[in-house]
């Protein structure tokens, strides 16, 4: 679910719409449909952040009704049936979302997001892989991290690591790759990267949380770094006492 919010507070970062334009008989006045359909989504957006569904689907059956081709009311159907945990009618807009927007990247992303979060990983990494085609695509960045998670799930670890440092190539200070590069490199026994891209990960947060604390423990360990093993080790018993993490730095220490 938190993935899903996520979502929709990304779909969400749009332009201000201008309010809808009426003839004093209420009908839409000429020229106007594309402006009411474009509020109509937005704010039914708005509502499924708040979990209200019932205004949500009253907002997307009028701009539906306005526009039955538009593929940005078929995306928002989609998020919404995604997010009232109706997956079929979701795929049928997700889909139908992407035909008739003509492939569009931003559609096809969004797509993509729902077959990650149904831990359909391969058939993510087939849109990923058509969308990293579009080098033009604005929001890139995210798209080459989910297909890096993909590509991480599936066990290719080497795949994904070209994928993360791509990110940090668009933006050197993309948290969630900081954080997946130095849980990939241990992974993959580079204990020296796991460490550096550790360090610059933590630059960027408040705290770590038990998982990466865990981590810098066992980095420390194996880098034989005794004064941040320690730190570590304080760290994670005096926030996260009762944390799997800590249990099993119980364990290994």
């Amino acid at each position: 679910m938190d993935r899903v919010l996520k979502l929709v507070a990304l779909l969400l970062i749009l332009p201000c719409l201008a309010s809808c334009i009426t003839s004093s008989s209420g009908s839409v006045q000429p020229g106007t449909v594309d402006q009411v359909v474009e509020s109509r989504v937005y704010a039914a957006k708005k509502y499924l952040v708040s979990k209200d569904f019932v205004a949500a689907r009253r907002h997307l059956k009028k701009a539906y009704e306005l526009s039955p081709n538009s593929p940005d009311v078929h995306d928002a159907l989609a998020l919404m049936f995604q997010y009232s945990g109706e997956m079929a009618m979701a795929e049928q807009h997700y889909q139908q979302a992407i035909i008739l927007g003509d492939g569009s990247s931003r559609l096809r992303n969004n797509y993509a997001n729902y077959l990650y979060q149904e831990n359909r990983f391969d058939e993510a990494l087939s849109q990923l892989q058509i969308i990293s085609q579009d080098a033009l695509y604005q929001n890139r960045e995210s798209a080459l991290l989910l297909k890096g998670l993909c590509q991480q799930s599936l066990l290719s670890f080497d795949e994904a690591k070209v994928s993360y440092q791509k990110v940090l190539l668009l933006n050197g200070n993309n948290r969630a790759a900081l954080r997946q590069l130095s849980i990939l490199s241990f992974d993959m026994q580079d204990a020296s990267s796991a460490w550096a891209y550790l360090q610059r990960y933590k630059d960027q947060v408040s705290r770590l949380d038990p998982e990466l604390l865990l981590l810098g423990f066992n980095l420390a360990r194996t880098l034989d770094l005794p004064d941040a093993k320690a730190s570590y080790s304080m760290t994670l018993r005096n926030l996260y006492p009762d944390s799997e993490s800590y249990q099993r730095m119980i364990m290994i220490d």
